[in-house]
């Protein structure tokens, strides 16, 4: 038994281990053969034994130590002390299978007495032989210098590459940083961003694609949330707050959530104007009733112009007129209006990089792309100086009496 030990696994930090691809748990109760972490088959008579404790299942007592590779063990009947668990955990941290090991090629008694592997015997600690090693909550965390150069760059346009090779941090840790930033931004939109008082509103969507576009997909094999994706906004015309914005497919559903959502943020009777997208007006009646004065701004395009060449695919179609449908209401000629959330549109495609197009910078995952239009607009009202207003669209529309730095917008979503 060993006598009178209680260290934790957290103590055993990953930084401090000497042979990580070695990393082993092996209990000859519960398996035949192990495989090292360099993908290497270990047979059982080649075996070192780790123990680490943590907190999960108890460690069966029929765990015996291979004696075929210690001879001089075999016998030995003294008790383990934890002052040699701590000179085993600090001298060798872990240790690995004998195949593996630096030492590959000596005789395999002498490879064990020289890594001092401990004997296995019934244990009054306890060990978990499910689960990784893990970091608590702390420890791997960056400085929140680290985290705003980083959240910067990315809100500036930059890709994740680029801000790689700018900060010198890991292009993984900085998409978990934003996608994590920019769930706890959704959050905190959908708490600060309500009760607003606003008298003309206008609605569009901006299109994008998931890790292919839609005349690539493949019917039966693709995700579902693969190809086009829009991205509704609303926006509030005189404080250019962003109140509502919904990620989804161009739809009558997404359609629908997008205005509920909507309605449920402002207050009182507003002007709308949207685009003719037909899906919005059922979605419009079904959520805002008779309260509102609607309007849908219909534009005519027609060809693309002759002699584009090449380049025809991407040119813009010729626009040939505009004209204003009322859909409900009596909403005011001179306010029918989308030329606001037109150049809101063009703010998305400059300051995110997942919506430049003809570059391999869009995004892969859905939940990526949600994250980082959370992240842009939580930046946009709150931290952002609009240009004409001279102050934030957060403060112009009474959700805060100061601009925010980014620092303090994340310690709000936190």
């Amino acid at each position: 038994m060993i006598e009178g030990y209680t260290k934790p696994a957290s103590v055993v930090k990953l930084s401090e281990l000497e042979c990580l691809p070695c990393l082993i748990l092996r209990f000859q109760s519960a398996f035949s053969a192990t495989t090292c972490r360099s993908g290497t088959a270990c047979p059982a008579d080649q075996m070192d034994f780790i123990v680490i404790p943590t907190l999960a299942t108890t460690l069966p007592d029929s765990t015996p130590m291979n004696s075929a590779l210690n001879p001089a063990r075999k016998n030995n009947k003294s008790k383990t002390t934890s002052g040699q668990i701590d000179s085993f955990l600090s001298q060798r941290r872990l240790s690995s299978c004998f195949c593996c090991s630096p030492g590959y090629g000596v005789s395999r008694a002498a490879e064990v007495r020289r890594r001092y592997a401990l004997r296995p015997r019934p244990l009054n600690f306890l060990v978990d032989i499910r689960e990784r090693l893990t970091y608590s909550k702390d420890m791997n965390r960056l400085p929140m210098d680290k985290q705003l150069t980083i959240l910067n760059a990315m809100i500036e346009g930059n890709s994740i590459r680029s801000t790689e090779r700018m900060t010198g941090i890991h292009r993984d840790t900085i998409m978990r940083l934003s996608a994590k930033t920019g769930e706890q931004c959704s959050q905190f939109l959908d708490v600060r961003v309500r009760g607003i008082r606003s008298e003309r509103v206008q609605a569009d969507e901006i299109w994008t694609y998931v890790f292919k576009k839609q005349a690539r997909l493949v019917a039966g094999a693709d995700d579902p949330e693969f190809g086009d994706q829009y991205v509704f906004v609303g926006m509030d015309a005189d404080t250019k707050l962003v109140i509502s914005h919904l990620v989804g497919k161009r739809d009558a559903a997404s359609t629908y959530y997008f205005m509920r959502d909507m309605r449920e943020r402002v207050i009182g009777r507003i002007q709308l104007t949207t685009d003719g997208f037909k899906p919005y007006r059922p979605a419009v009646e079904d959520t805002f009733g008779g309260d509102v004065d609607y309007a849908q701004l219909v534009k005519v395009y027609g060809e693309v112009p002759k002699g584009a060449g090449g380049r025809g695919w991407y040119a813009a179609a010729k626009f040939m007129s505009a004209y204003s449908s009322t859909v409900s209401g009596v909403p005011r000629p001179s306010a029918v209006s989308t030329s606001y959330i037109e150049r809101q549109n063009l703010t998305m495609r400059m300051q995110m990089r997942r919506f430049t197009r003809l570059t391999n910078g869009f995004s892969k995952k859905l939940e990526n792309l949600k994250a980082s239009v959370a992240l842009h607009f939580a930046h946009y009202n709150f931290v952002r100086v609009h240009q004409s207003l001279r102050v934030t669209p957060a403060m112009e529309a009474g959700l805060t009496n100061h601009i925010w730095e980014m620092e303090e917008l994340l310690e709000a979503i936190q």
